[in-house]
């Protein structure tokens, strides 16, 4: 199953790796487009409109995943997703109306600013439509179509945005517009890849209820999860304002869309294959398949947030214009957090498997809880970077209550010697960076560029020597390799 966890890796792969990088190397444009307010402004909104999606759409993405192998076993697909489209579309409606009753509620809101409510409620709408067929494609495993459609999304939907922004002066707005034009575009498409072979059938609330008494806690969970990693924008601009947010959250983004493409390929590929072992096989292959994964985790991992730690200053002054170049100093503390969320999850799997959703959402919301705490005691006096120190500590204490929560229910064998020998070899590829970033006379880009490649040789060198992955098995690759391409 983990070659099975690796091919589908593969497949998600160009749907991550390629927004991911669009949207890093979209900053230098979105910098110069927008002052440090603006941006601020920009990242509230989609903070926002995060939330909103969430609230309509998470419970049933979790669910799909749960509940698709059971339908399929009992041939009772057609049922599945008319009851999905009915409820999802419903779903998303209830979340938009409850967005625009707050927004009218909440003194100060609209104001001036009733284009942005707008626009951000039409982003939250069809993007939330959006991400439960992207789910349903999750489910049924359909990685590769998964992956075109995100790549459209975080892709095209920007680049259009980027382009309506930069031709119109609208700004932001233009930014919003131009994406919700994108989703538009791509929907129906989407929609009938998605629910191909399963409509059809009539709608069964009991279903619904199934999936919302599993998902609405999941849902609940990500809710305090939005709250651990969008909260403290807020809190930001009360207290500091919306300028200190948008540098805040352009260093983050650069830190967190870098480790987070590692952490998201993990989730994605590794859920709905750890729940069919788990269904089929068992405790103990689920045991055995969860301790690999997390070895694995670590091997692409640590290099990757040492790394990053290491040059986040270059590459910030790389990635954007002067005025953003302050943020760099939360980047150690941010791919810290995002390195913790793939640990973590392991333990969240053990929970997951036993249907302790409960669990899982009581220790989100507790640390979501701590967070906001930590950053109103913080920010008023250290700004962005009391909000970096905050989320570093806050992923640490999930992390840990995680682990001693999921134990009692589930228990792996954690892979610490894997976890030490990359530890190991990552410092050897730090000295090797340090080394290169400190040669005189060398331009900011090659020495990031020379600096990334030396460091990725020297830890695969390092792991190889220590035996921090199987030499056998990779030699046997490279020659099976070596014998296709004569």
């Amino acid at each position: 199953m983990i070659r099975e966890f690796f091919k589908d890796m593969v497949k998600y792969l160009p749907g991550k790796v390629l927004p991911g990088l669009v949207g890093i190397f979209a900053l230098p444009l979105m910098t110069r487009l927008l002052k440090p307010a603006d941006y601020g402004v920009y990242v509230i909104i989609i903070s926002s409109s995060t939330l909103l999606t969430i609230l309509s759409t998470e419970w049933l993405a979790v669910s799909l995943v749960r509940f698709y192998p059971v339908f399929r076993e009992k041939s009772n697909l057609p049922v599945f997703g008319t009851t999905v489209l009915w409820f999802g579309l419903l779903s998303v409606g209830t979340a938009t109306v409850l967005g625009a009753c707050v927004a009218l509620l909440v003194p100060n809101v609209i104001g001036g600013r009733a284009a942005y409510v707008c626009a951000g409620l039409g982003q939250s709408a069809v993007g939330g439509v959006y991400a439960f067929l992207m789910a349903l494609l999750v489910a049924r495993r359909q990685a590769t179509t998964h992956s075109a459609f995100a790549i459209w999304q975080q892709c095209v939907c920007l680049g259009i945005g980027l382009f309506v922004a930069w031709s119109t002066s609208l700004g932001v707005i233009g930014l919003l517009l131009g994406s919700i034009c994108g989703i538009l575009l791509a929907m129906p498409l989407l929609g009938r890849l998605a629910f191909r072979g399963i409509l059809g059938g009539s709608v069964s609330t009991e279903a619904a209820s199934s999936m919302a008494a599993y998902g609405f806690p999941i849902m609940a969970t990500n809710v305090a999860y939005w709250g651990l990693r969008l909260s403290d924008r807020y809190i930001l601009a009360h207290f500091r304002g919306e300028r200190e947010v948008g540098l805040y959250a352009v260093s983050y983004s650069i830190a967190e869309r870098s480790l987070y493409l590692i952490v998201s390929l993990v989730i994605m590929s590794s859920t709905p294959i750890a729940m069919e072992i788990w269904e089929k096989h068992g405790a103990q292959e689920a045991q055995k398949f969860v301790s690999r994964l997390t070895q694995h985790y670590f091997v692409m991992a640590v290099p990757a947030m040492v790394g990053l730690a290491m040059l986040g200053k270059p590459i910030v002054s790389i990635l954007t214009t002067k005025e953003f170049h302050a943020g760099y100093r939360i980047v150690p503390l941010v791919a810290f957090s995002m390195f913790l969320m793939g640990v973590q999850r392991g333990f969240q799997l053990g929970l997951m498997f036993h249907k302790k959703t409960l669990t899982i959402m009581r220790v989100l919301l507790l640390t979501s809880v701590f967070n906001i705490v930590a950053n109103l005691c913080l920010i008023p006096s250290y700004g962005f970077m009391g909000a970096g120190c905050s989320a570093a500590v806050s992923y640490l204490l999930f992390t840990l209550l995680m682990a001693y929560l999921s134990r009692s229910c589930f228990v792996w064998e954690f892979p610490w010697v894997p976890l030490f020998k990359s530890g190991i070899s990552a410092g050897i590829m730090a000295v090797f960076l340090l080394g290169m970033m400190r040669l005189p006379g060398l331009p900011v880009v090659a020495g990031v560029v020379l600096a990334v490649g030396i460091g990725a040789v020297a830890y695969v060198l390092s792991m190889l020597v220590i035996g921090g992955v199987d030499r056998a098995k990779m030699f046997a690759m490279v020659q099976k390799r070596l014998r296709r391409d004569r």
